[in-house]
């Protein structure tokens, strides 16, 4: 289970080393509230979990105001344009209580969430959590008990030192329970000054993250650091980041391809996947999948080696400096046989007391030198 907070303006200057050094996993900022601007420490607190290594969330508070139900529209908007500009990486959530909204019907305030879900869902990608508590919900009756609002995983705030919060309809079970915060079980976390909202998501990390389309837009430049998670994500496509996508970069290179490895999967590397994916015959989807990974070995170094007539010998290679010896032909051995029967000329040392067939070798063997010689010199 993930420890997590959620802050606002009234925590004031927040050391996020520190919450992170703390044990916690996942941190919220408040962003903005029903027509009445963005809050003054989201951009600040927003950078620094950033920068803590945490996946980044944000609120909004809504405002439902009777017979203004269009509020709830520009309301979103307003938020969606926060949280893109800020970079936020985990999953939006839509904070529903009674503070500010007395007029409003049941009907109205799920006319309001269903708006304002709509186009979160359109502009980010995801459906946004919703926040509420167990007084303010059921005191709306069973209108609240829609199949829209059961679509969306409940964040529920109950401040008690028992096992499990108590549970609003329609929902059955939660996805994160705020158990403490400034009353009832107090909130404290070092890294923040006042009591704090404490949390705990019964997901992992990976279930927390938004949809790449939250984390890449292509109009806002975001210059803090991401949260990637730390288990290998299975599938990669256009607007992914990290390392993860360098890897995929470095493999294809490796196969001929030349990406710049910079972690971002663009245009380009989804280009390069489905000329890979169609020459592995398999689905062009222009996604990286484990299958992709798979398949994605580089083709083995080919050294060429000379051909021999026979390999189980050694090919001889001449020196460039020496010449070959031509072989000796059937006139020369004549010629040679013919003076080996003649007696030895006057310029060939004679050895003394030599019997007959010692002098018949010598005479031989200076022969063939001479012959040598008058071979070299022509």
């Amino acid at each position: 289970m993930l420890e997590g907070i959620d802050v606002s303006v009234a925590n004031g200057k927040i050391d996020w080393q520190k919450v992170a050094a703390a044990g916690i996993s996942f941190a919220y900022a408040k962003a903005t509230e029903g027509m009445g601007g963005t809050d003054p420490t989201f951009y600040d607190n927003i950078k620094g979990i950033l920068t803590a290594g945490l996946p980044a969330g944000a609120y909004h508070y809504l405002k439902v105001r009777h017979g203004k139900l269009q509020d709830a529209d520009a309301q979103a908007n307003a938020f969606c344009d926060a949280y893109i500009k800020a970079g936020c990486t985990a999953l939006p959530m839509l904070d529903c209580e009674d503070g500010g909204n007395k007029e409003p019907t049941a009907k109205e305030w799920v006319t309001a969430i269903n708006m304002f879900v709509k186009v979160v869902e359109a502009r980010l990608g995801c459906k946004p959590l919703l926040y509420t508590y167990p007084g303010f919900w059921a005191s709306l009756g069973k209108e609240m008990q829609t199949q829209d609002i059961a679509s969306l995983k409940l964040w529920i705030a109950h401040y008690t030192k028992a096992a499990q919060p108590m549970m609003v309809e329609p929902w059955s079970i939660w996805f994160i329970w705020q158990y403490a915060a400034s009353a009832g079980v107090f909130g404290r976390v070092d890294g923040v000054s006042t009591y704090v909202d404490r949390n705990r998501c019964v997901g992992v990390i990976e279930d927390l993250i938004a949809p790449i389309a939250v984390r890449i837009n292509e109009h806002v430049k975001i210059d803090q650091p991401s949260f990637i998670p730390s288990k290998p994500r299975e599938v990669l496509q256009v607007g992914d980041t990290g390392e993860d996508v360098k890897a995929m970069q470095k493999k294809l290179n490796s196969l001929g391809y030349s990406l710049n490895v910079d972690g971002d999967f663009g245009s380009k590397s989804k280009i390069a996947v489905l000329d890979f994916q169609k020459k592995h015959n398999i689905q062009q989807t222009g996604i990286w999948t484990t299958e992709c990974d798979a398949l994605a070995v580089a083709p083995p170094l080919v050294v060429s080696e000379p051909v021999v007539s026979n390999p189980m010998l050694p090919q001889e290679v001449p020196s460039p400096d020496v010449q070959p010896v031509p072989p000796v032909t059937e006139q020369e051995i004549v010629v040679v046989q013919k003076e080996v029967s003649q007696p030895p000329a006057q310029n060939l040392p004679v050895v003394p007391n030599s019997s007959g067939v010692f002098m018949l070798i010598w005479n031989f063997i200076m022969l063939l030198l001479r012959l040598l010689a008058s071979r070299g010199k022509k």
